[in-house]
């Protein structure tokens, strides 16, 4: 198995950190989505009992915390060294 270049294992590290600071009911729902590519957010919505329009504005949120986090990355992490 080939390892991970560095730059991927720093993106996965700002995913996960991602997955931890958002709502648990998010969390589960984005987790749920990406872990299938066939399933759809009307999928998702239905499995968890939400409207779809509600689990696309929690991706779109944190598809925007997750830009924010790369593009600042080395801020975040003196925040969290910090903290």
């Amino acid at each position: 198995m080939s390892e991970i270049d560095p730059i991927n294992k720093q993106e996965i590290v700002d995913i996960e950190f991602c997955l931890l600071v958002i709502n648990p009911e998010h969390k589960q729902a984005i987790q749920r989505y990406y872990s299938d590519k066939f399933l759809t957010w009307d999928n998702v919505a239905n499995e968890f009992g939400y409207s779809t329009r509600t689990t696309i504005v929690w991706r779109k949120n944190f598809k925007n915390l997750l830009n924010i986090i790369l593009q600042h990355g080395d801020e975040f992490i003196n925040l969290r060294q910090e903290a």
